[in-house]
């Protein structure tokens, strides 16, 4: 019994033995089954690289081909080999279709694009040519500039010296014309016949610039009119009455950060000095000065200079810039001395009195000025001669106090040298 058990179990032992054999080799058929498909892969990859770098090749060779086909056409036809070469090789987008294809150059094909390609070289040939012509326009502009400079300080341009700044005044026809000139003339008689015109041109690009500035005084007292009560307001006067001034961009001048600047007919050429540049970048988003734009008339403004014109007898409708400097008169700011908190009140003259007037723009109620004592008056006089003796000071922008302290349109010390006036014996 014990040798048929022995029997059976080697027969099992010898059954599982051939049926591993059989599971391993059958594992190892698999296995390189699945490397040589692998391998397949591999070499698939890369001869369809190799089939996509060929083609490219021959693309790219066809391209060429055209490319060379089309410059002959080009110079053949009398264009500059330098034009035609740039505009085969443009990395620009609309090329493509006219040089840079592989479409053979066929008589059919070339009579489709040829007038594209003229069109193409002339673009390259003129900005060759502005390339070229670039250091002659750059000194025919710096000419001008310079002869335009020394026009306006022989220009009568009384009472006011409202003119174009230098950059729009390149942009005149008549000097346009001379600078954009293909010839390669440079001497400084090139603009005489431009400069013979300009007078003309300049009175009637200020006559307007004074029409628009009068129609916006006279819809700012709620009585709009027609362009011709524009017209006549201005030959009336109206742009030199001591109320009539116009609050421009914080870009100009002597301005800062919140209040507008302040100007009148005989500063107003300080505005149109910025015109152009941007403004600082907390004030409109960085936008451009864009000159009557950047322009305003404020009623409110307006009624506190009827106040002051009024304080020295004189008629708002009537009294000019030329009468109130005539009596120069100084003024107390009311609200001032509240704002700073106990410290000397300042004497403002009337010009100052209204560039400060937006200092105070957001009280209510605002409290006005007051004319100074003869007293008063007597004291800031000698103070503001004594300061004067110290060092240059335009009071239409400074103020002083009974106390010999100064301060600026804010109300803030500006570190005026000062000295209190001998005492007389």
């Amino acid at each position: 019994m014990a040798e048929v058990v022995e029997d059976f179990q080697l027969r099992i032992d010898a059954g599982v033995k051939g049926a591993r054999a059989e599971f391993d080799e059958f594992v190892e058929k698999k296995k390189a089954e699945a490397e040589e498909q692998t391998d397949s892969g591999e070499e698939l990859k890369q001869w369809a690289n190799e089939a996509a770098r060929m083609s490219q090749v021959t693309d790219d060779q066809l391209k060429e081909k055209r490319k060379q086909a089309m410059i002959a056409k080009m110079i053949g036809l009398g264009h500059d080999p330098r034009d035609v070469e740039r505009a085969a090789y443009s990395w620009r987008p609309y090329v493509t279709t006219v040089f840079n294809s592989p479409i053979q150059l066929t008589d059919s094909v070339w009579k489709r694009v040829k007038s594209r390609a003229e069109n193409l070289v002339e673009v390259e040939k003129q900005r060759r040519l502005e390339v070229e012509r670039r250091p002659i326009r750059d000194a025919r502009r710096s000419l001008a500039r310079s002869r335009y400079a020394a026009f306006k300080e022989t220009y009568d341009a009384s009472p006011d010296r409202l003119l174009p700044q230098a950059s729009d005044f390149l942009d005149l026809p008549m000097i346009k014309a001379v600078i954009q000139d293909d010839g390669d003339d440079v001497s400084p008689g090139i603009f005489d016949d431009a400069f013979d015109e300009l007078p003309v041109f300049l009175d009637e690009w200020r006559r307007v610039r004074r029409v628009d500035l009068a129609r916006m005084l006279l819809e700012s007292q709620a009585a709009p009119g027609d362009a011709q009560d524009a017209v006549t307001a201005e030959k009336d006067g109206i742009l030199h009455l001591a109320t009539s001034f116009f609050s421009t961009c914080r870009r100009c001048p002597g301005s800062r950060y919140g209040e507008d600047s302040i100007h009148w007919m005989s500063t107003m050429h300080r505005h149109f000095a910025r015109t152009g540049r941007s403004h600082a970048y907390w004030i409109y988003m960085n936008s451009p000065c864009t000159g009557m734009k950047c322009i305003r008339v404020v009623p409110e403004y307006i009624e506190g200079a009827n106040l002051l014109v009024q304080a020295v007898g004189l008629d708002p409708k009537t009294a000019t810039t030329l009468d109130m400097d005539e009596i120069d008169p100084r003024f107390w700011c009311k609200d001032c001395s509240m704002l700073r908190n106990g410290n000397p009140n300042v004497a403002r003259s009337w010009r100052n009195c209204i560039m400060h007037f937006g200092f105070h723009a957001a009280s209510s109620p605002w409290k006005g000025w007051e004319l100074l004592s003869p007293d008063d008056r007597a004291t800031i006089e000698a103070n503001e001669d004594a300061a004067s003796a110290l060092q240059t000071v335009d009071w239409n922008k400074t103020a002083i106090s009974l106390q010999c302290t100064a301060s600026n349109l804010q109300g803030w010390d500006c570190k005026l040298k000062t000295a209190l006036p001998p005492t007389p014996t």
